[in-house]
């Protein structure tokens, strides 16, 4: 996916899911009605799992939007992991230990998070190519001292020692070295 799309659509692409959810479940609810008790509980079960603050769900890339709109790409996915693994604590502390499946979920999110912390490097290149390769027309501005202060939806003034360059020349002589 572009890390580089305006947080506002990105945030209408991640409430489509959910949109579409309700949508299948009141059709369903039309066509199903002797069903409807077990069309409800899986409904809500996969609404609200899909919503939990944990970073691989919805509810986690929601929770990196957010922080997104005023901390830096790298500061606000530290922050969405931090908030992931604390909500999987909160929910093996709350949730009773013989429930084998709730555990074998646990453990699959928790592996999610690890290998999606590992590769913030490469997302952090990847989202620094992309606005390389694709300027943007941000309408805000933002000073930054070093490469790693970048922020999604802002144009950048980079300052390296006494000099200011703007996003699309620091870029173009970061990418240009290689």
């Amino acid at each position: 996916m572009n890390q580089n799309i305006p947080l506002p659509q990105e945030f209408l692409i991640l409430i489509a899911g959910p949109i579409f959810q309700y949508l299948a479940y009141f059709l369903l609810q039309c066509f199903l009605s002797n069903y409807i008790d077990m069309i409800k509980v899986y409904h809500y079960s996969i609404l609200f799992f899909n919503l939990l603050p944990i970073y691989p769900l919805d509810g986690g890339k929601l929770i990196n939007l957010f922080f997104s709109t005023f901390l830096t790409f790298k500061l606000s996915f530290y922050m969405s992991i931090f908030v992931s693994i604390s909500v999987l604590i909160i929910l093996i502390i709350l949730t009773p230990h013989y429930n084998l499946n709730f555990l074998f979920v646990i453990i699959f999110l928790l592996i999610k998070i690890i290998k999606e912390y590992r590769l913030l490097d490469y997302q952090y290149q990847k989202f620094l190519l992309e606005r390389y390769l694709h300027p943007s027309l941000y309408k805000k501005t933002k000073l930054i001292n070093n490469v790693n202060n970048f922020y999604r939806d802002k144009k950048h003034l980079v300052k390296i020692a006494d000099n200011y360059m703007w996003e699309e020349d620091f870029l173009n002589k970061m990418y240009k070295k290689c």
